[in-house]
C-alpha cells in the first residue's frame, strides 16, 4: 500500500515509510476508504494524501527544529500549522538563524490563547482575526493573566470585548 501511496504521489516508498506513525496512519485509512474509481475520486485521494504528506513533511522538519534549536517539540506541535509551517521554511532557508526561529515561536505563543478568548467573548474568531496584532496580544495576555476557570469572569469579559469595539 505504501507504494501504491508514493506512486500516487510520485514520490519513493521510503519517503512515504519516513512519515510519523500518525500521518502513515491517516494515509492508511484514506487509501483502504476512498476507492478511487472515478476522476473526482482519484483527485479528492491525491489532494487528501498531499495534505497528509505536507502536514508529514512539517512534522518532521519541526522535530528536526526542536533538536537543533534545543526546545522541545511539543512546543512546536503546539503552533497553528501556518506557524509550523513557516518555521519549517525558514528552516530550510537558514538553519542557522536561530533568533529568527524564537521570533516566529515567541510572536505566535503571543496569541495562543486566541480561540478561547473567542469563545469568552461569543464572537467569532473571524472578527477577532481581523484585529491588529497588538489588539490580539493585548486580549491573550489580559486572558492569561485574568481568566478563572469556575468564575463569570464579567470584568474579563467586559474589558475584552471592548478591545474589540
Amino acid at each position: 500500500m505504501y507504494l501504491k501511496i508514493a506512486e500516487i504521489l510520485g514520490v519513493s516508498k521510503e519517503d512515504i515509510v519516513a512519515m510519523p506513525t500518525e500521518i502513515l496512519n491517516s494515509m492508511q485509512a484514506l487509501f483502504e476508504t476512498i476507492n478511487a474509481e472515478t476522476d473526482s475520486d482519484r483527485k479528492f485521494l491525491y489532494s487528501e494524501l498531499d495534505k497528509l504528506w505536507t502536514k508529514g513533511i512539517v512534522f518532521l522538519g519541526l522535530k528536526e527544529i526542536a533538536e537543533s534549536i534545543k526546545i522541545a517539540d511539543s512546543t512546536l506541535f503546539s503552533l497553528d500549522f501556518e506557524t509550523q509551517q513557516k518555521l519549517v521554511f525558514e528552516y530550510m532557508a537558514d538553519s542557522e538563524n536561530i533568533s529568527r526561529f524564537y521570533e516566529i515561536i515567541n510572536s505566535a505563543l503571543e496569541i495562543s490563547e486566541l480561540k478561547n478568548v473567542a469563545e469568552l467573548i461569543e464572537i467569532p474568531m473571524e472578527t477577532i482575526e481581523k484585529l491588529p496584532l497588538e489588539i490580539q496580544k493585548k486580549m491573550c495576555g489580559y486572558y492569561s493573566m485574568e481568566y478563572e476557570e469556575n468564575s463569570d469572569n464579567s470584568e474579563l469579559i467586559a474589558t475584552l470585548k471592548g478591545l474589540v469595539s
